[in-house]
């Protein structure tokens, strides 16, 4: 299984996937893997999928210091939360806030598992 693979599986089981970059330098890796991601569960705007990944679900903090023109794109190309941060306290009180707005169907179970290849489907898809 390709690393590629195993996120993805991660992250569909995850109730919440959080993306945190703290420092600019060589990020083309890095950006490929959260869009590979972020495609994989439909969240880009305008996808005709039927299901979608809830976006809620799934947040990118970025120091206010980091640059990256493929990271800063995602936030106008994918439906998720988006979030800057200066310091490690301004950072956790915006995950904590994040963390406690997650909507629960019931407090007793865990969100349900998105599966990418048994959701997607358009009215072009066979």
């Amino acid at each position: 299984m390709c690393y590629r693979s195993i996120s993805i599986a991660f992250a569909a089981h995850s109730d919440a996937v959080l993306f945190l970059f703290t420092q600019g330098g060589l990020t083309t890796g890095v950006g490929a893997e959260t869009g590979g991601i972020l495609g994989e569960f439909h969240l880009r705007r305008g996808n005709p999928a039927l299901t979608h990944k809830p976006g809620q679900r799934i947040g990118l903090y970025l120091d206010e210091n980091f640059s990256s023109a493929t990271i800063d794109e995602l936030p106008r190309g994918y439906d998720i939360q988006y979030n800057s941060f200066a310091t490690k306290s301004g950072l956790h009180e915006k995950v904590r806030n994040w963390l406690d707005s997650l909507d629960r169907e019931t407090r007793d179970t865990d969100l349900p598992v998105f599966v990418p290849g048994e959701t997607y489907s358009s009215g072009t898809d066979a």
